[in-house]
């Protein structure tokens, strides 16, 4: 048991320790402003935010930087053109 709780934690560890590392590079390396053009302007304070929401996120936050997609268009009721003629 105790094998098992080891090798989970330290799988967690790397995890965390390559999302740390990524979420440094994506936000100052121009990462952020690759996949969305509003992070352009961002601050440094919005760049220390970002870290750790990078960190958790960053399997697929990589997969866009390295696709270069831009983000998801907002589909919703209030984007919708009226039904009514």
């Amino acid at each position: 048991m105790t094998l098992f709780i080891s090798t989970a934690l330290l799988i967690v560890s790397i995890y965390c320790a390559v999302g740390l590392v990524f979420g440094i590079v994506f936000s100052f390396a121009g990462g952020a402003e690759a996949i969305d053009s509003g992070a352009s302007s961002g601050s440094i304070g919005f760049k220390l935010i970002i870290i750790p929401g990078c960190a958790i996120f960053w399997p697929c936050l990589l997969l866009r930087w390295i696709r270069k997609t831009s983000p998801p268009e907002e589909f919703s009721q209030h984007r919708r053109p009226s039904m009514k003629a």
